[in-house]
């Protein structure tokens, strides 16, 4: 399976509102060892000037973006925008220090300034940046960033206050996901504080970093209307198999311990702002929050319409705790009863290729929904033969190669499902069993048995274990009658003049029934005048011993039977042949499925003639024409669908024996259009995006048989029984090299 990135979503613009004046606390950034102001250009690199971006006063409101993109705001002490692993990712900037009204004696914002011009003073932010969208550095490539400039000072120091304002700010202009490396711990605030209700409505993910001081984090509180889409982020050591010693943990605090990461934090190589070309070793919280602030722009990315809340829990429950014995150990904390990894960890470790793994197995949807229950089912499940008259029609090579599956959070996957369709038996395979069952036949099912009591016949053929293939029953008056009858599959239907002659690869419009399935029926003639007869004839599969009128199969047929000479008869006819839950025979399951009522109209004509009652000959065209509909099916519809087949047989009789030649196209696809509709997304609303593609079945090839048939007794109990067949392109494909088969039996009857 694939992942796939959804169709682009636009969500509603949202408005600005002002932001409420608190009480400024004076925060430090989480950058440690390597980190913080202590980082320093990476010696390998060159050095060199910015160079300046011209100035624009008046920023958009909003950012567009686009398509898989996400905005994610980096809270800190600015960016270097002319850094090469910068450049084209910084998409808005804002300076909250400036703009802050506790800050400036202002009661109102003002427009958006660029900060371009104005080098940061401290590197910590140009490094957090680095780690999320670097060009080289980055872990979420589709990450845009907005610059909010919190600090501006050497010592990267910052109050409360400008954080909010920097978060309301980033929250009414797209920002998916707040970066804040610093200890700020935001859950704190109430909750009618308006950057609190901006970040809530506005569904933000928020991630701050856990500090730097090697011991409990602040605990979160759990009532916050933020506490749901915040994640505090530990740093792994080196190894990434420990926490790092300076890293602040969870603690007893157990709403902390719920929402407590870890990510890489020690000696990660990301951007400088010395320098355009200059970049360094980061150490610290600070460089392990924006790792997972990549990992939820990454989610968010691909599927937008998770909500924080559930993202953040899936990044969560997705986290690795194996690396770690101390899972499951109760004795930590200070009452000494608390899980020591929940106490040390937190959650786990990171794990974003489980967090982009699909959760539970992927499901098809094919109703209108991700959440419908309609049209549901499993890859596993989704199957399909193509009946043989397909031959080597196919559908296009993309059409079941990226269909989008769901997963238990409503994420779509491309998948592939060509596999599931599959091509039609191997024609030579189909081949050799039907002559093996021919020859079988010919040598174990000629013992019959006759009654005749009047009017009054009796008829049954056996196969070798002594079951019976073919039973008749039937009852003829002065004007008509009426038989009965039963066979399998691969058997000619009684009455039909296939039924007396010794073939192996015609079987006389059996052509629907499936292996070992048996056809019963009741059929009846009446003689209109001295050359016009009425029959009709309705039969079904499924138990032998009744009409079942819910059977697989139904087929129904009327005809006339026009005696135009001595020895000649015409018959015409038409017939309709009802389907339950399958197509042609095969039976299709999943979104390939083939539920349903389907009906299939034919017309026939057959001529038979007797030339001398040594010489006969039969010639028949029949036609079918049905649509299919397959509702909550990858193949919609079939529109157009038109069957033909043909077979011309010529029968010489010397005594005893007999001769038959036989030309037969079997029954082929003449024309068929399929319209499939594939799964290719979703939108944000939950409402499935269908690709509707077209695709014309009708195959390439054209199967022709040549058989000539020998039946030949050899005294009053042996039979001898020659068969040899000459096949073009079997399995009506263009492909499939000519063949020659040829079989010989004999019988002797003790």
């Amino acid at each position: 399976m694939t992942l796939v990135r959804p169709r682009p979503i636009h969500r509603d613009a949202v408005r600005i509102t002002l932001i409420a004046l608190l009480i400024p606390t004076l925060l430090t950034a989480c950058g440690g060892g390597g980190g913080g102001k202590n980082v320093r250009p990476d010696p390998n690199q060159g050095s060199g000037s910015p160079t300046p971006v011209q100035q624009n006063d008046s920023a958009p409101p909003a950012t567009r973006l686009n398509e898989g993109e996400v905005l994610v705001a980096v809270a800190d002490t600015g960016l270097r925008h002319t850094h090469q692993e910068l450049t084209d990712r910084i998409l808005h900037r804002y300076d909250a220090v400036q703009n802050h009204t506790g800050h400036n004696g202002s009661d109102t914002t003002t427009a958006d300034q660029d900060q371009s011009r104005v080098l940061p003073i401290n590197p910590h932010g140009t490094a957090v940046a680095g780690i999320i969208a670097g060009h080289r550095t980055g872990n979420a490539p589709m990450a845009r960033l907005m610059d909010i400039r919190i600090s501006n000072t050497e010592d990267g120091n910052t109050t409360r206050n400008i954080i909010l304002h920097g978060l309301e700010h980033a929250a009414t202009r797209q920002a998916g996901v707040f970066n804040l490396s610093y200890n700020a711990n935001l859950t704190h605030v109430p909750n009618r504080d308006s950057a609190i209700r901006q970040a809530a409505d506005n569904d933000v993910i928020l991630v701050e970093s856990a500090g730097n001081s090697s011991t409990s984090v602040q605990p979160l509180q759990a009532g916050s209307a933020l506490y749901h889409q915040y994640l505090i982020v530990g740093a792994l050591n080196a190894a990434r198999n420990d926490r790092a010693d300076f890293s602040n943990h969870p603690g007893d605090h157990a709403a902390t311990q719920a929402r407590y990461l870890l990510a890489p934090g020690e000696r990660i190589r990301t951007a400088h702002s010395s320098t355009d070309q200059a970049y360094t070793q980061f150490t610290g919280t600070s460089a392990a929050a924006p790792a997972v602030s990549a990992a939820a722009a990454t989610l968010r990315a691909h599927w937008p319409h998770l909500d924080a809340a559930t993202l953040t829990q899936h990044l969560l429950d997705t986290a690795d705790r194996h690396f770690s014995p101390l899972y499951g150990d109760p004795r930590c904390g200070t009452s000494g009863n608390v899980d020591c990894g929940l106490y040390h960890y937190g959650q786990g470790r990171l794990d974003l290729d489980t967090a982009l793994a699909p959760k539970g197995e992927l499901q098809l949807a094919m109703g209108t929904r991700v959440d419908a229950a309609e049209g549901r089912s499993t890859p596993g499940q989704t199957h399909l033969q193509l009946p043989a008259a397909f031959g080597d029609a196919r559908l296009p090579p993309r059409a079941l190669s990226q269909v989008a599956g769901f997963d238990a959070l409503g994420r779509d996957y491309l998948m592939d499902l060509s596999p599931g369709l599959r091509t039609p038996v191997a024609p030579y395979r189909t081949l050799h069993r039907r002559l093996q069952q021919g020859i079988g036949s010919a040598a174990h099912t000629r013992v019959r048995h006759h009654t005749h009591d009047g009017s009054l016949q009796a008829r049954a053929d056996y196969d070798a274990d002594g079951l019976p293939i073919s039973m008749q029953l039937a009852w003829n008056g002065p004007h008509g009658g009426i038989t009965g009858y039963q066979f399998t599959a691969g058997n000619p239907p009684p009455g039909h003049p296939a039924e007396h002659m010794p073939l192996l690869a015609y079987s006389g419009g059996t052509y629907w029934l499936v292996e070992d399935e048996t056809l019963t029926g009741l059929s009846g003639h009446y003689r209109l005048s001295e050359r016009i007869t009425l029959s009709a004839d309705y039969g079904g599969s499924g138990d032998a011993t009744q009409l079942n009128p819910h059977g697989a199969l139904q087929r129904l047929d009327t005809r006339l039977a026009l005696q135009l000479h001595d020895r000649l008869t015409w018959h015409l006819g038409s017939a309709r042949v009802t389907e339950q839950d399958r197509l042609m025979g095969s039976t299709g399951s999943g979104a390939l499925h083939t539920r349903g009522t389907h009906v299939t109209h034919f017309l026939y004509s057959r001529i038979e003639a007797d030339f001398t009652p040594q010489l006969s000959l039969f010639a028949e065209f029949e036609q079918g024409r049905g649509d299919r509909s397959h509702p909550h099916g990858l193949i919609h519809r079939l529109e157009g669908m038109t069957l033909r087949q043909a077979a011309v047989g010529l029968t010489l009789r010397r005594e005893d024996t007999q001769w038959v030649l036989m030309y037969h196209e079997p029954l082929r696809v003449h024309q068929a259009r399929a319209h499939l509709r594939i799964p290719g997304g979703r939108t944000m609303d939950g409402r499935i995006l269908f690709d509707d593609l077209t695709a014309d079945l009708t195959p390439d090839g054209r199967q022709r048989n040549l058989e000539l048939g020998l039946r030949h007794p050899l005294g009053a109990h042996s039979i001898l029984q020659a068969h040899l067949v000459h096949i073009r392109e079997p399995g009506h494909r263009t492909d499939a090299p000519s063949d020659t088969l040829g079989a010989i039996s004999y019988q002797r009857r003790y």
